[in-house]
């Protein structure tokens, strides 16, 4: 009988424990996305594709996306990872030349407060890398159009939606990877 009367007044000590007790902070849900965001973008060349006569298949890059405000956009700013493979012709760049980008494919898998709220990706539709003229080919001025054919989460409302990246392939600013250097990439990445 003795321990039932403990039990009873433990149950309600931790009915009004429970019961009192305020809501943990939780991030605030992410509201959709409309066209217009922005990331700024700064990462690596993984790989530097192959070619297979004039063309070069599958240049890859990483890079870290932070979101930012684009023109009059006011929206949710996101961060996330951007993964871009592109094909262009010319299988090695020159000098002061330009490189047609021709194809690939491109994701951005995007976060809020560390949580995935939804990923965009597509295809590159076109798109151009002009060469420094110096002598040599360290550096390229990138501009590339993009097709959102696919979003999920948040972003749904993107699909046939296009993006834009403007920034520069940067071959002598270089960062290491163990042994390796890899040429940098930054620049900036516009939903429309």
């Amino acid at each position: 009988m003795k321990y039932i009367r403990y039990l009873a007044i433990l149950g309600a000590i931790l009915g009004v424990l429970v019961i009192g007790m305020p809501a943990m902070a939780a991030p605030p849900p992410p509201l959709a996305v409309t066209p217009g965001a922005g990331y700024s973008v700064q990462g690596m060349e993984i790989f530097p594709g192959f070619a297979i006569g004039r063309i070069r298949y599958g240049a890859t890059f990483v890079a870290q996306a932070t979101g930012i405000s684009v023109g009059s956009y006011t929206g949710p700013l996101y961060n996330g990872s951007l993964s871009t493979s592109i094909n262009y012709q010319g299988p090695n760049p020159n000098p002061g030349a330009s490189n047609a980008i021709i194809g690939g494919s491109w994701t951005l898998s995007v976060f809020q407060y560390g949580v995935r709220v939804g990923t965009i990706s597509g295809k590159v539709q076109s798109g151009s890398v002009v060469w420094s003229p110096a002598g040599t080919t360290e550096k390229g001025a990138v501009s590339i159009i993009l097709l959102v054919t696919g979003a999920n989460g948040v972003f749904h409302a993107l699909i046939g939606h296009t993006g834009t990246f403007i920034g520069e392939d940067n071959h002598v600013s270089q960062i290491f990877i163990g042994n390796i250097q890899v040429p940098t990439i930054g620049g900036v990445l516009i939903l429309h």
